[in-house]
């Protein structure tokens, strides 16, 4: 892993143009530049041509794409019981667990009837919420899955890790991460070049993921 820091976008941008110009993958081969928007996608391509010249073979997968893309290639792929926790499906779950019993802070609010509008309403919001914890705060699932807690979202947390199984993101990078740590010599992942650009709000556990990529992956 070759890291490149500066306080102008510029100049990360001069330097990622250094890289390609000094050494191109090849025509038939894309660089993957990781960005966290659309808007910087916009301006690093306008940015790369000012300083390269025509350039259009090039793809910018968000992070969690990458990670994904990663996973697969290491067996902790989405699979159906991945995809189970997605906060689409994620919310039918959820609104099951509640209707069969809900957190006692949840009681009040949902009313007696839990087979509703408002239950499905509660059960979207928390998937969301659910997802986010995923990528951002995963230390408090791992906990929460093992020893639960004194608030409604660890013990409704701990029902969900229960029913579904250790499927969700942040597991699956946990159980890659162990491979890749364990025999890094043995796991094939291909990607031929990764550029990480200006990704300041990077999750912690995507960093360490990436982190153990740079061994084998330019």
């Amino acid at each position: 892993m070759k890291l490149v820091r500066s306080n102008r976008t510029e100049h990360l941008a001069d330097a990622l143009a250094s890289v390609v110009r000094e050494a191109p993958l090849g025509p038939f081969k894309k660089e993957a530049i990781v960005v966290q928007s659309r808007g910087m996608e916009r301006w690093l391509t306008l940015a790369l041509a000012e300083r390269l010249g025509v350039w259009s073979n090039l793809s910018f997968p968000y992070p969690r794409a990458v990670i994904e893309q990663v996973l697969e290639q290491l067996s902790q792929g989405r699979s159906a019981e991945a995809k189970a926790y997605e906060p689409s499906p994620l919310k039918w779950t959820i609104a099951e667990l509640l209707r069969e019993s809900a957190p006692a802070d949840l009681q009040t609010y949902l009313g007696e009837r839990t087979d509703g509008d408002r239950t499905l309403r509660l059960a979207t919001s928390v998937a969301t919420v659910f997802d986010g914890y995923v990528v951002y705060r995963a230390p408090w699932l791992k906990t929460w899955a093992k020893e639960g807690g004194g608030h409604w979202q660890a013990e409704l947390w701990r029902r969900i890790a229960g029913r579904l199984g250790p499927h969700d993101l942040a597991s699956r990078i946990e159980r890659a991460l162990s491979e890749l740590r364990t025999d890094p010599a043995t796991k094939s992942v291909q990607l031929e070049r990764l550029h990480l650009f200006s990704l300041e709000t990077l999750p912690p556990l995507f960093l360490e993921l990436f982190k153990a990529l740079s061994r084998s992956v330019p």
